[in-house]
């Protein structure tokens, strides 16, 4: 899928309908966001939410389509898995997402244009949607009798639980019982591995180090975002390279 930016709300409108039907029947407008917003929880007597915190898109009138448009250059490739923006032209929307603009999206959104303070805002915020992808898309062993298993990280009950699980183990290697078997994974594909705790803990160890790397390698990117001069500078960052392998 392809994502196409125009300047104006008209000028997207006349390349869609330039399209044939059978193509305009598989273009979409939408909102490129890179924060969704955060609603309150809902009054105990009317039930409605309120916004904590704005969405923010970025400027611009987004086409997304499935084939390509004559004369038009697409800006990003969007995966359908995940509707975020990949093997963009301009780095400062990578990690961004799509979403049609009747869901909400643009509710109270803020959005951010093209001047310098923005740009970096944009690419500030697509390093964090980088960094939560890969520390909820889970990591892969990669030596030891776990070496190829996939475990989850999806959210805070995943992370809990690997945290338990590393505090226990460490308990039982404390007290004398490493080589023991009794540590137990449940790897993304459903398969249970019993190990000794000792294994266990080294496995959980090795995790928090990777989840640390991809924490500093994020840090780092920021900074760079932060000590950009000028917008040329900010596109000549690639927030796509450098991130610790989930394996």
């Amino acid at each position: 899928m392809h994502l196409y930016r125009f300047t104006t709300v008209a000028e997207r409108a006349a390349a869609l309908d330039g399209l044939e039907d059978g193509a305009r029947g598989a273009a979409l407008e939408v909102d490129l966001v890179t924060a969704r917003a955060v609603w309150g929880e809902p009054d105990p007597e009317t039930g409605e939410r309120a916004i904590v915190t704005p969405a923010v898109n970025i400027a611009g009138a987004w086409l997304l389509a499935s084939g390509s448009i004559a004369g038009e250059t697409p800006i990003a490739a969007i995966d359908p898995a995940t509707m975020i923006a990949t093997d963009c032209t301009e780095p400062s929307i990578a990690g961004a997402r799509v979403e049609p603009m009747w869901s909400g999206s643009a509710d109270a959104a803020i959005t951010v244009s093209d001047g310098l303070a923005a740009r970096r805002a944009a690419l500030r915020l697509a390093v964090e949607a980088r960094r939560d992808a890969i520390l909820t898309g889970g990591w892969t062993v990669p030596d030891g009798p776990l070496t190829g298993h996939t475990l989850q990280t999806r959210g805070l009950e995943d992370r809990t639980n690997w945290l338990t699980a590393a505090s226990g183990y460490a308990a039982m290697v404390a007290a004398g019982h490493g080589d023991e078997e009794g540590a137990a994974f449940r790897d993304a594909a459903n398969v249970t591995v019993t190990v000794t705790f000792g294994e266990g803990h080294r496995v959980l160890l090795a995790m928090v180090a990777w989840g640390q790397a991809v924490l500093a390698r994020s840090w780092a990117l920021k900074d760079e975002v932060a000590a950009a001069a000028d917008v040329v500078a900010l596109d000549a960052i690639d927030i796509t390279e450098g991130w610790p392998p989930a394996v």
